[in-house]
């Protein structure tokens, strides 16, 4: 994450590590031997990903408390100590100006992963896999916002930008999409006035527990359909579902 906050690759800067271990309570170590020298257990994820640890006594609610704090802790350095101005996509798509409002959506695409979800959620997700512009317009009509500018994330995990999910938002003319690719901007989608995900992306997720994190509304990445229009069954209240193994399975992040 550090190139989003801070504008650089997480290598070795003593001084930087010393502050992240301060703020966040961490110790950061430099591989796997060093953390299996402090009795941590690591689980790698994938061949290039990485590790994790995870801790066998915390629950959900514990776990997205301290996840909580830790992303708050991240925009707030990142806005102080930050290399450049981590806002500049907001700024140079001219939605820092007064009034202005816009919305990020993560254009999902075919995976075979899509169907994982529903067993685990107990929640069937195929209106927001397939992201028709129904589905969309039933969330950004009640919230007057479809007179507002509309960004599309296409390219996340590799997807063509040409498929059809996003195809099919370009052409809807009640849908004000913009030219412009939004694709891993962070603090776009973050702080964006809806932001609508797949959710099965791993990135959709974590921007929905920052902006949950962040107090910031209008997140819609866990949907079912009430009446004619989709809502989010997670609210401000009850997102601790997002940091429950059982309940979100490989995508608890």
């Amino acid at each position: 994450m550090t190139p989003w906050f801070y504008g650089f690759d997480f290598i070795r800067r003593d001084a930087f590590w010393k502050t992240m271990e301060e703020v966040w309570n961490v110790t950061v170590v430099e591989n796997e031997t060093v953390a299996k020298t402090l009795g941590k257990k690591m689980t790698r994820i994938g061949a290039q990903t990485g590790f994790r640890t995870r801790s066998q006594t915390l629950n959900a609610t514990m776990i997205r408390n301290r996840r909580d704090t830790i992303f708050r802790q991240l925009f707030q350095h990142s806005r102080t100590e930050g290399i450049g101005n981590v806002c500049s996509s907001i700024i140079s798509r001219g939605m820092d100006k007064p009034g202005a409002k816009y919305t990020v959506i993560e254009v999902p695409g075919q995976n075979p992963w899509n169907g994982r979800l529903h067993e685990f959620t107990g929640h069937n997700h195929t209106a927001a896999f397939e992201m028709k512009p129904d589905y969309v317009k039933s969330i950004l009509e009640p919230l007057q916002m479809l007179d507002h500018p509309v960004f599309l994330e296409t390219k996340n995990a590799g997807f063509d930008p040409n498929r059809e999910e996003v195809k099919r938002l370009i052409q809807d003319p009640s849908i004000k999409t913009q030219e412009s690719d939004v694709t891993k901007k962070l603090h776009f989608a973050v702080l964006a006035d809806v932001f609508i995900g797949n959710p099965a992306s791993h990135w959709s997720l974590m921007v929905a527990r920052m902006r949950y994190a962040l107090g910031i509304k209008n997140t819609f990445v866990l949907t079912e359909q009430r009446g004619d229009a989709w809502v989010s069954y997670i609210d401000d209240t009850n997102y601790a579902e997002l940091y429950d193994d059982a309940k979100i399975g490989p995508w608890m992040g």
